[in-house]
């Protein structure tokens, strides 16, 4: 069954990947994991099949774990219950957190400046701010965020906070 949906999913990219825009590019593909849900055994077999995607899909520009990371408990090995409204539905909070989550996934494609963590076409304070907020944050961590992990070693410290700084000061224009 996994198999069979990670082919249709390719499938789908596939098709979106052969499509070309008026401009003569070509949309870009972000794919996120599933969230996990209120069942041990159904959060595992999500697990397997994030993983699957993961592992198999091409023509990806982006995957991103963030909803996975941020919805999972390790202590129950399922959703956290303060994130869903019944057993396989996010509740306001839980959409906000995918929300949130997908934002900064698209941002992340679009950005052409580096160190504007916020795509505001500057380098500045505010993405110093950004950098710093997710200090010591690793992969594994819920607030980690590949966005802000700027030599993309896993991690978020004091390297990622001074690539920043090296750039301060430029601009989009």
């Amino acid at each position: 069954m996994i198999n069979q949906t990670v082919a249709e999913v390719q499938a789908i990219v596939d098709a979106v990947t052969h499509h070309t825009n008026p401009d003569g590019s070509h949309p870009q593909i972000i794919v996120s994991a599933f969230t996990p849900i209120l069942d041990s055994s159904g959060s595992l077999a999500l697990s397997l099949y994030n993983s699957s995607l993961d592992s198999d899909l091409t023509g990806v520009d982006l995957w991103f774990t963030d909803n996975w990371d941020d919805f999972y408990d390790p202590d129950t090995d399922q959703a956290r219950a303060s994130l869903m409204y019944d057993t396989v539905h996010p509740n306001a909070d839980g959409y906000a957190v995918m929300a949130e989550n997908w934002f900064e996934a698209v941002n992340s494609l679009h950005c052409d400046l580096f160190g504007d963590v916020d795509c505001d076409c500057d380098v500045d304070g505010v993405d110093i701010m950004l950098v710093a907020s997710r200090w010591r944050s690793a992969e594994t961590d819920e607030d980690y965020n590949l966005a802000y992990d700027l030599d993309d070693d896993g991690d978020i410290d004091i390297v990622d906070i001074t690539k920043v700084a090296a750039h301060w000061g430029e601009t989009c224009e």
